[in-house]
């Protein structure tokens, strides 16, 4: 890309630069490289250090989100989680139901599947109400 200096009119040849943060990619850097190097005349790489493995750091703080929500609102974690459940199971259910009714065969695995969700949701909504009052005694 050629432009022109102010005042002197002579042409002026700009550089593409491109920086790239790496964050512990060792193995990948090397391939970086070579397809920014294609596309700009220089590549600077900026290593800042870390040894943290972003996706197991990402699950660590979500699971520890998730610990403090049960801990200070028992009743909207375990009662939210619950009622999802069992209204998944409450919809399969009734599917269950209308394929029953259609053909003449109980689809087993799914019945099962519909039943376990509905309990599990109903312990869950009993669960947060039991540490709802817990809580608040407290």
């Amino acid at each position: 890309m050629m432009a022109n200096r102010p005042g002197d009119g002579k042409p002026l040849k700009h550089k593409i630069l491109v920086a790239m943060p790496a964050y512990n990619e060792k193995k990948y850097i090397g391939n970086l490289v070579l397809k920014a190097s294609q596309y700009a005349d220089e590549v600077l790489v900026i290593d800042d250090g870390s040894t943290l493995n972003p996706l197991r750091h990402g699950l660590e703080v979500l699971f520890r989100i998730m610990a403090m929500i049960s801990e200070r609102r028992p009743l909207f974690f375990f009662g939210l989680g619950g009622s999802i459940l069992t209204i998944v199971g409450i919809l399969v259910g009734i599917r269950v139901l209308w394929g029953l009714s259609v053909g003449d065969t109980l689809p087993v695995g799914t019945a099962l599947i519909s039943a376990l969700f509905i309990i599990i949701g109903i312990f869950s909504i009993f669960t947060g109400i039991i540490l709802h009052v817990l809580v608040r005694r407290s």
